[in-house]
């Protein structure tokens, strides 16, 4: 999810107002900057879009044919939650229905945990960025002038109150889990230990699972790092006509998200933390290399062949960090496949041990019954 985001970000600065170097600005023009969602939904279709009033926006979105409504925008996740949510529907009906087959209920409420909430919730707040973003067209151009338009609108309202609510769901399922957790610590010997909820909530632990708990801020990641995706695509979309305090916020949030992560430590393998450092410092240098263009375009300097090799630096880490997260995919498969086998082999181990236990208690009884009987005179 925080990868994937972070690469779309650098995508992003695209539609900042900076005089890019010949090579870098046919790079950023090239890409497709769109909201992600399932692979199987297609794009917008023109006669749809066509519904949809475009109103002018500047220049710069113009050029990348950057649509006015949120809807257009949006498209791709929206109709991609629906689907999932569609599914969400159907397991639920299947789960209540086939409860008295036991073997049935077992397999689908484990699907169910993926699904629901899960797999929502990934989708979901990996696309705040583009939310914050398309929201950003929509309010700037506010015209609400066909019904399309109006939906649009009333869509863009939906969905920013929908994230706003599963921010605050976010912070409280992380306070409740650790507050749990530390009642559970605190349980007297003679008292019934409460229910786990790291367990209670389950359906929900890609919010918890992959983080530490030995404080809140450690839990609270994904908020920390959805705030910071949704302010700086906002900063993008609004302030489009002071790129040097663009680039400047930008940097500001790429710098204090790496100090959260080198002091807090919040991931509880140190894979996923590496990958995560090595992903925010490759967004540090392309921010610094932009706002270093932006200072050069504020106060009007050339210089064609310091522009040329900022363009390279970002054009180099492009690259680098696309082969860096295969790299990292790679080492992930690896040691979750020696992790698969160590459990086997300490699983195989004890019931060899408790083995061995069974057949020497068994030994010991049969020697109990060999030895003769003490006559009482």
């Amino acid at each position: 999810m925080t990868s994937a985001s972070i690469v779309k970000l650098m995508q992003y600065i695209k539609f900042l107002k900076i005089n890019y170097p010949p090579k870098l600005y046919s790079f950023l023009k090239a890409q497709k900057t769109m909201a992600g969602g399932l692979a199987f939904v297609p794009e917008i279709s023109d006669e749809v879009k066509n519904k949809f009033s475009k109103h002018q926006l500047p220049k710069l979105f113009e050029v990348h044919k950057v649509h006015s409504s949120f809807l257009v925008g949006f498209w791709q996740p929206m109709i991609s939650m629906l689907i999932i949510l569609g599914g969400i529907i159907v397991l639920t009906f299947l789960e209540y229905s086939l409860k008295k087959y036991p073997k049935v209920y077992i397999i689908l409420e484990s699907v169910s945990v993926i699904v629901k909430w899960n797999f929502m919730i990934t989708m979901f707040c990996s696309n705040y960025g583009d939310i914050a973003f398309y929201t950003s067209m929509e309010f700037r151009t506010i015209q609400i002038d066909s019904f399309f338009s109006a939906l649009s609108f009333f869509v863009c309202l939906l969905v920013n109150t929908i994230a706003f609510f599963v921010i605050l769901f976010i912070v409280k399922l992380n306070m409740q889990i650790k507050i749990s957790s530390k009642q559970n610590s605190s349980t007297s010997n003679g008292k019934i230990q409460k229910e786990d909820p790291k367990e209670k909530y389950k359906q929900y632990k890609v919010l918890f699972q992959e983080f530490n708990d030995k404080i809140l801020f450690q839990q609270v990641f994904t908020f920390i790092f959805i705030v910071k995706t949704y302010l700086n695509n906002m900063i993008i979309g609004f302030l489009d006509n002071s790129p040097v305090v663009q680039t400047t916020f930008m940097t500001i949030l790429s710098i204090a998200m790496l100090i959260y992560l080198f002091m807090v430590h919040p991931m509880k393998k140190n894979i996923i933390l590496i990958q995560q450092i090595f992903c925010e410092i490759i967004l540090l240098v392309v921010n610094v290399c932009i706002f270093i263009l932006s200072i050069m375009d504020a106060k009007q300097i050339k210089d064609y062949d310091t522009r040329a090799f900022i363009g390279n630096v970002v054009l180099m880490v492009n690259i680098i960090i696309n082969w860096a997260l295969t790299g990292f995919l790679v080492v992930k498969i690896i040691l979750i496949i020696r992790e698969q086998y160590l459990l086997r082999k300490a699983k195989k181990l004890k019931v060899e041990d408790s083995s061995s236990i069974i057949d020497q208690n068994l030994a010991d009884q049969q020697m109990q019954l060999d030895k003769p009987k003490t006559i009482e005179r």
